[in-house]
């Protein structure tokens, strides 16, 4: 596991996982949607499809930015150099 490895923080990797794990809900619902809007095209569904894409791309920048900063500015690799 990388939670395990020397320079990994423990609550940032958490952060991480729980992001990822919000853009993943989001994107499924957001492929439902999509897939629910080939069988009715009403204005309604392709609102929320539309929140939905917006809402999917931003939780999904959202977790890799969390992911960015496992690696990038951890005081532990600066400390292990």
């Amino acid at each position: 596991e990388t939670e395990h490895v020397w320079y990994m923080d423990e609550k940032v990797v958490h952060e991480h996982e729980e992001t990822g794990e919000q853009a993943s809900i989001a994107l499924v619902t957001t492929g439902i949607l999509a897939a629910v809007s080939l069988w009715k095209d009403r204005k309604l569904i392709r609102i929320l499809l539309l929140i939905g894409a917006l809402a999917s791309a931003a939780l999904v920048s959202n977790a890799g930015l969390h992911g960015g900063k496992i690696t990038h500015g951890n005081a532990r690799i600066e400390a292990g150099r």
